[in-house]
């Protein structure tokens, strides 16, 4: 067997990679965890919906940061032993819809649900009841037992039995959103439809704003949350969720539109240039600030 010998270009992706997850853990996800903390325990401590609104978003960016950057380090770290590791993010913050985001998020947990867990409940349901007028509703029902199940994946306590409902009901109603409109508009208009900016726009801030609400249960433990239900109620939830949804509405564009300006890959110079700002940064940061300490977030569930 031959041994594997990393090339100069290996090691530079390699070491690319692992610069730039560094910079993603420490300087970034510890930067927004800080913030997110903060606006947490404001919100915790009376009905401050902007505040709630703000936690919202700012965890699921700290969580962006933290675990693709973990990524990084890890899919970095398999080259130089000659392994090439499945990506696990695809640009998430360009999904339209709560269905597409997690096509571009957690990318081998999706697939691997997709596989084992959608497809055997969709096969289960269709050879149960052979019916075309009900292929909608196994659908649904798959999606929903799938997502369901996305939830508890992440842990066992109430707070994840809710936070599964919440996601199972986001799938569910993506896919009924996309049948009922399907079948008024046709597949041609519908597709008219979705290149319609304003459309896309609020389609993109509609799924992000719910997709925040639903992984509330991933950093507010049941007792947490039964306290925001009480001091905020229906008037402060819906509140927080339209402040959410304007607030995206107004900054996705943007960030999508610089996202697509970035190339993919740089020049070896320019990318040697931004590793070394990187790095700088991350001396700056963990020197000025108090780091990370050492553990991802995600490594809880």
């Amino acid at each position: 067997m031959e041994s594997f010998r990393p090339s100069t270009e290996v090691f530079f992706s390699a070491m690319q990679r692992m610069v730039k997850g560094f910079f993603f853990v420490l300087v970034l996800a510890d930067a927004t965890k800080h913030v997110w903390l903060g606006l947490q325990d404001t919100s915790l401590a009376g009905a401050y919906p902007i505040a709630l609104a703000g936690a919202q978003i700012t965890f699921l960016i700290h969580l962006f940061f933290d675990f693709s950057g973990y990524m990084h380090i890890v899919i970095g770290a398999a080259q130089f032993f000659g392994l090439q590791l499945p990506e696990n993010f695809d640009r998430p913050w360009q999904s339209k819809s709560f269905l597409e985001f997690w096509g571009r998020w957690h990318m081998t947990m999706s697939n691997w649900f997709k596989t084992y867990v959608f497809n055997a409940v969709l096969m289960a349901l269709v050879k149960r009841w052979p019916s075309a007028k009900l292929s909608d509703v196994h659908g649904v029902v798959a999606f929903f037992l799938t997502f369901f199940l996305v939830g508890l994946w992440h842990g066992t306590t109430w707070a994840f039995v809710l936070c599964g409902f919440l996601l199972g009901i986001g799938a569910s109603a993506n896919q009924v959103y996309r049948n009922v409109m399907r079948r008024k508009l046709g597949k041609k208009r519908l597709e008219v439809l979705s290149g319609w900016k304003p459309y896309s726009m609020a389609a993109a801030a509609l799924a992000f704003t719910y997709i925040c609400f639903s992984v509330i249960p991933l950093w507010l433990g049941i007792a947490q949350i039964r306290n925001v239900v009480i001091t905020y109620k229906l008037t402060g939830l819906i509140a927080a969720e339209l402040v959410l949804f304007v607030f995206l509405l107004v900054a996705l564009p943007g960030v999508q539109r610089l996202s697509r300006l970035w190339p993919p890959s740089l020049p070896r110079l320019q990318a040697a240039m931004v590793a070394g700002f990187q790095c700088a940064a991350i001396d700056a940061y963990v020197f000025l600030f108090p780091a990370i300490g050492g553990a991802f977030f995600y490594e809880q569930f």
